[in-house]
């Protein structure tokens, strides 16, 4: 008689490697998006950043804090 030992999926090199290029992928999506909202708020007028409560020195904060749906 045979005995087949299965190694739990979420232990092992494998997982471990699918795991870093997962957190990987995230952390690319989320550096995109706080670029993306960074574009959008630097492109405005310094009126228009005080009438959303914002000073130019403000946005790259609010673009991190506005990306922050993850």
């Amino acid at each position: 008689m045979s005995t087949l030992t299965v190694r739990h999926p979420e232990s092992g090199w494998l997982h471990s490697a699918l795991r870093a290029i997962e957190n990987t992928v995230i952390g690319i999506a989320e550096g995109h998006e706080i670029y993306a909202q960074y574009r959008k708020l630097s492109r405005l007028s310094n009126a228009e950043l005080a009438r959303r409560g914002l000073t130019r020195e403000q946005v790259p904060q609010a673009a991190v804090r506005a990306s922050q749906v993850f």
